[in-house]
This record gives C-alpha cells, structure tokens and sequence, in this order.
C-alpha cells in the first residue's frame, strides 16, 4: 500500500525547505539583533530557533542522507518524530525564555 504519491512527498519536502529556511532567517536576524544589541536574550532566540530549525529538518536528512528512500517504516516515522519533537520543544522553550526574560 502507498500512502502517497510522488508529487505529495516532493511537495511535503518543499515545505519543510520552506520552514527551515524562515527559521534560519529569523537565527540570522536575531544573530544580527544581537551583534548591534548585545543582549543576552537574543542569543537564546538564536539557539531556540536553531533548535526549531534542527527539529525541521531531522527528518528530510535521515531519509535523503542516511536511509537514500521517502520510504520508511513505522518504526522509523515514530523516532524520527520523536526526536523532531523534542528538538522543537526545546527550541520553543528556549525562545520562550528568552523572549520573556528582561
């Protein structure tokens, strides 16, 4: 049984390029906030939205880098998620923080 088509997997790939790509420019803006600020909650932005970028990306680099298919196996879906998920738990603590602290 295929559960999607060629076209939602590219699709679904894109998207996630997408994401990482507004993370990582909002890593950038927060890195040149706090080059001109100095202030030690924008490095925390900076390492929370690393992290979300990180989380984004885990899965699209196991199953292009590491496995070479789109095709995996529910085991896999599970862990990949799993570690996706906290890598983006601990990337919204930590902007939360870091937003938050005065």
């Amino acid at each position: 049984m295929i559960l999607a088509t060629s076209s939602e997997i590219w699709i679904l790939t894109l998207i996630r390029i997408l994401l990482v790509g507004l993370a990582g420019g909002f890593a950038v803006v927060s890195y040149l906030a706090y080059r001109r600020e100095r202030t030690r909650s924008l490095l925390g932005a900076i390492f929370g939205l690393g992290m979300i970028s990180l989380g984004l990306i885990i899965e699209l680099a196991y199953e292009i880098g590491i496995k070479g298919s789109f095709f995996l196996t529910e085991a896999e879906v599970v862990r990949l998620q799993l570690i996706e998920g906290l890598f983006l738990i601990v990337g919204f603590v930590v902007l939360f923080y870091s937003i938050s602290r005065r």
